[in-house]
């Protein structure tokens, strides 16, 4: 990092413009690892925890098509039995039954670069696999994601996922 790099970094950092890259890259993987491990696990909770209020989801998974509310993304992208808003008044939510989702397939995430963006956004890039549980049915994929998180109270929530093979 050169001079001038350096004294932008420490005014950016000193006025809140944006956090320094290594902070903002260890706490978006600690938020990325909470949803690898929430969605392998079936904890729709924790899930539930990761999406911010304006969340949307766009993949070719299941379905192919834009979700646009937290509701939605864990009933029609997640496969859940209860809705956002019902898990958190404390229903519990399983799988449905034939989904191709949470419970059938198993996540993984390979971050390639995480990119702050202004004060409590940042970009996650990368690729992601998913395969077909033992005794599951269903198509491997993998491609490419592009997570926007946003940071409220010290959480990094997802405001927007991509994921498309």
């Amino acid at each position: 990092m050169n001079f001038l790099q350096t004294i932008l970094l420490w005014l950016g950092r000193t006025l809140g413009i944006v956090q320094p890259p290594s902070e903002v890259a260890g706490g978006i993987a600690e938020a990325r690892t909470r949803f690898i491990n929430a969605y392998n696990n079936q904890d729709y909770i924790i899930l539930c925890e990761l999406f911010h209020e304006n969340a949307k989801f766009r993949g070719s998974v299941h379905p192919e098509r834009w979700t646009f509310s937290r509701d939605r993304i864990i009933t029609e992208r997640y496969m859940s039995t209860a809705t956002y808003t019902e898990i958190l008044a404390g229903a519990t939510a399983t799988p449905r039954e034939g989904s191709r989702s949470v419970g059938s397939m198993t996540l993984s995430l390979t971050s390639e670069r995480v990119t702050p963006v202004v004060t409590n956004y940042a970009m996650d890039t990368g690729t992601f696999r998913m395969g077909v549980r033992a005794g599951q049915e269903g198509t491997p994929t993998s491609g490419p994601y592009v997570i926007l998180w946003r940071r409220e109270a010290g959480d990094w929530t997802m405001i927007h996922i991509d994921m498309h093979p």
